[in-house]
């Protein structure tokens, strides 16, 4: 149904896919809950999970509105947002089947009867099938059939969980004493908090764990997996190296057999050409099975989005270069956060020198009174397509030290 002003439709949709993204088949049975009769509003689908016996659970959200125009109001005369009234909103939680067919709605209004808005910040399930889900600062576990088990309070905010590898639940937090991230461990059979994990400083994304290890993380750069016994993370990959842009990531699913399958959602900003959905499976390969190219390295201490994107870009097209970055700011720790520098510093000293620097935050005149740096305008002068000329040249100068250019701006 078309009418004024409409600019798309839109809708949730369930698919399910082979890992090699062959098969795409719609679940032809999944029908999202309504908007109540009478109403305004939406239902989105907020988390989603599958059981043993390979049934999906859904976790979605309705929010309701609607006006109460006066008798005879003139939409041209007026705003009707004036009349907006909020109806509250709903929280489903869905078995569905594996072709999307609703098998079971647990109802969970004893939950939320006395707030006025409740909505869920994460959900788990366990490997007895018993449902997490976690709100502000308090987790509710239910059982299989919608019933609630306990509810566990924590000092501070709850904003994720995350199934570890032996199949328990961990809820992610703050310590109140130190305010650093900490992953509380939850006891079922006790209906208790269990051990209080302190999280690495760098900890961007975590990811429900396996065989192999207790959970997996990102930071802005690099995978890791961790092993709660050990209190050590493991790198397991570098994102660039793979060509994956790790800010687009909306999901990673680490297999038993080592190959983690990703899930990324990316914009062309200025491209023209629009979102792209990709599913990205990744498997351990021995060196000399690799493409040979020459590595360019690139160090710095923060890469932005754009220019992580523009990096892979030119890994994936150029047939003989390659830029392997490496994040300085990694080695940061709560108690210096300079190391990174001093790391690259030292290495430096050494005769460990980057093909390039992403300059932001690094000493480059420092850099360049030692002579470690290139000056660009030869290179500039001497390319047949570009030259000073089609360059600001007045940008060119505010950056020059000494006469020389050692960095160019992004933009």
């Amino acid at each position: 149904e078309e009418w004024d002003g409409m600019y798309d439709i839109y809708g949730t949709i369930l698919y399910r896919a082979n890992l090699d993204g062959t098969g795409v088949e719609k679940l032809e049975q999944y029908e999202p809950p309504q908007v109540p009769e009478g109403l305004l509003g939406s239902v989105n689908l907020n988390y989603m999970t599958a059981d043993a016996e390979g049934n999906l659970w859904v976790c979605e959200s309705g929010w309701f509105y609607h006006y109460e125009l006066p008798e005879g109001w003139d939409p041209g005369q007026g705003n009707q947002w004036e009349y907006y009234v909020d109806d509250g909103q709903e929280t489903y939680i869905r078995k569905l089947d594996a072709n999307g067919a609703e098998i079971t709605r647990l109802d969970i209004s004893s939950l939320t009867e006395d707030m006025e808005y409740f909505y869920v910040n994460s959900m788990q399930m366990d490997g007895a099938g018993n449902i997490y889900i976690c709100y502000e600062m308090n987790v509710y576990v239910l059982g299989p059939d919608g019933q609630k088990l306990f509810t566990l309070e924590a000092p501070e905010y709850v904003y994720n969980l995350v199934r570890l590898g032996d199949g328990t639940i961990g809820a992610m937090s703050w310590d109140t004493a130190t305010g650093k991230q900490i992953l509380k461990t939850i006891n079922a059979g006790t209906k208790s908090w269990g051990q209080d994990v302190p999280l690495p400083m760098n900890v961007n994304t975590i990811y429900n764990g396996n065989g192999n290890y207790d959970f997996f993380y990102s930071d802005s750069s690099n995978f890791y997996g961790y092993n709660i016994e050990t209190g050590e993370p493991e790198k397991l990959l570098n994102w660039i190296g793979c060509d994956i842009n790790q800010n687009d990531l909306m999901a990673v699913i680490p297999l038993e057999d080592e190959r983690i399958v990703c899930f990324t959602y990316s914009w062309d900003y200025g491209g023209g050409s629009g979102s792209s959905t990709e599913i990205a499976l990744l498997s351990k390969k021995p060196a000399s099975e690799v493409e040979q190219k020459t590595v360019l390295t690139l160090a710095c201490l923060w890469l932005d989005y754009t220019l992580r994107g523009e990096i892979i870009k030119f890994n994936k097209t150029n047939g003989k270069y390659r830029i392997e970055v490496q994040d300085y700011s990694e080695y940061n720790t709560e108690e210096d956060w300079n190391a990174g520098l001093t790391k690259l510093t030292t290495e430096i000293t050494s005769g460990k020198v980057p093909d390039m620097f992403c300059t932001d935050q690094l000493p480059i005149k420092q850099y360049a009174a030692k002579g470690l740096l290139e000056d660009l305008y030869p290179y500039i002068d001497a390319d047949p397509e570009l030259g000073r000329d089609a360059l600001m040249e007045n940008v060119l100068k505010a950056m020059e030290i000494d006469g020389k250019l050692y960095e160019t701006a992004s933009n």
